[in-house]
């Protein structure tokens, strides 16, 4: 079925064959549509893919922001092993600072990086599910609807 254009305010986009074009300056859209109905099930596998798309660009937006705070404690510890003053050491804790020795705080930026580490880990392995999840709805709906869908993230 070919749809009509809506290049204006006053022009309504109308399925040809079931309503009348109510502008007849714009020429129909040259997009079509196989007439096959998209059924109840197709649409929850649609509505599946986009759910698990958006939870995975969540995903990869924390695992971008753990490891940053990945870096920053590697800077740190780089930072606490090259200081020369060994009472120059302060832990930050919330919004207050903490004097430490040196091998307290080397051991609290180790179990950090460990803890980090470990929620990395479970991120990724999560946005690895969720891919492959995605791959077989994209095989499903691709081989349903062909080149009329768009399941590119």
């Amino acid at each position: 079925m070919p749809f009509l254009c809506k290049p204006s305010s006053h022009c309504k986009i109308r399925i040809e064959g079931r309503n009348q074009r109510e502008n007849s300056a714009h020429p129909p859209c040259s997009l079509t549509m196989s007439e096959e109905a998209v059924s109840a099930e197709d649409q929850d596998r649609i509505n599946t893919f986009n759910k698990a798309n958006i939870h995975n660009n969540e995903l990869l937006a924390k695992i971008e922001a753990k490891k940053k705070s990945l870096q920053d404690l590697e800077d740190a510890s780089e930072e606490a092993m090259i200081t020369m003053e060994a009472d120059a050491l302060m832990l930050r804790v919330g919004e207050c600072f903490i004097r430490l020795p040196e091998d307290a705080i080397s051991e609290h930026i180790e179990c950090e990086k460990g803890r980090l580490s470990a929620e990395l880990e479970h991120l990724r392995a999560e946005s690895d599910r969720l891919r492959e999840q995605m791959d077989q709805l994209k095989a499903t709906l691709y081989a349903r609807f062909g080149q009329q869908i768009n399941l590119e993230p």
